[in-house]
């Protein structure tokens, strides 16, 4: 009779244990489903993350845009003798110039979710300064050349080329192909309107199809890779919790058998 009365607790305790065991773990899953799931946040937390991203791989590119601006204005200087685009050149390099400096300082500051937004702003402001750049290469016409219509492709060809490289280079970088090459579409639509040739015009519309695409794909790259990060944190917080959770649990069992067995 002894025995089944000492029994009973035992059996008592040990459920309670596994109970809240149990609570404990539903309790961290609930709340971290529900912080995956709430995603309106998700691009804010992860700006440092983000911003940290772009300033660490901005570097590996960065002798690539001077290399194709150099190309550019000596084969246009070369094959189009009655150009010039050498005062060109020197403000696309003076531009890059203080874009590097800028990604430089900000790889010296001390990235918070506080200040993130900032540099970014900072960041994106030189983008449009690149783009002021390439706007200006659209009104540079070669009307003494013995073909024309060489120089327009060539110039079509170059910032086709600039808008894809720049829209992979600067894809950690949120709006970077937008804030880069807005000015461009809006110099190319100006052109059409001042001088309505069927070539302008086709090069606008072709341009402005690319910018949205390339706009699109680059903010799908940047929402994939957010996400990414979110899930991998998640995960982190969760095995944390998890393991947190299993511990106490297991406390909470060695406690209750040291207690039934003080019994």
């Amino acid at each position: 009779m002894s025995n089944r009365v000492s029994s009973s607790p035992d059996k008592i305790i040990v459920d309670r244990s596994r109970a809240s065991k149990n609570q404990a773990v539903a309790r961290t899953i609930k709340s971290t489903r529900a912080r995956l799931q709430n995603s309106d946040n998700t691009a804010d937390s992860f700006d440092r993350d983000m911003l940290a991203f772009y300033l660490s791989q901005i570097q590996l590119s960065a002798a690539v845009l001077p290399l194709f601006v150099l190309l550019t204005g000596m084969f246009a200087n070369y094959f189009f003798q009655n150009i010039n685009l050498f005062p060109w050149m020197l403000a696309s390099l003076f531009i890059h110039s203080v874009n590097l400096l800028l990604i430089l300082r900000a790889q010296r500051a001390d990235l918070t979710l506080e200040n993130a937004g900032a540099w970014r702003l900072r960041l994106q402001i030189g983008q449009v300064l690149s783009g002021l750049a390439w706007a200006w290469l659209v009104f540079i016409d070669c009307e003494a050349c013995t073909s024309g219509s060489g120089f327009f492709y060539f110039k079509s060809a170059v910032l086709i080329i600039a808008l894809c490289a720049t829209s992979m280079a600067q894809s950690m970088l949120r709006g970077a192909t937008l804030y880069t090459f807005l000015p461009v579409a809006i110099a190319l639509g100006v052109n059409s309107v001042m001088d309505p040739q069927p070539a302008d015009l086709v090069l606008t519309a072709v341009f402005a199809i690319a910018m949205a695409f390339f706009s699109f794909i680059t903010d799908r790259l940047y929402t994939t890779n957010v996400r990414l990060l979110s899930f991998q944190s998640e995960k982190d917080n969760l095995i944390a919790e998890l393991e947190t959770a299993n511990s106490m649990s297991d406390e909470a069992r060695r406690r209750a058998e040291e207690a039934n067995l003080a019994k």
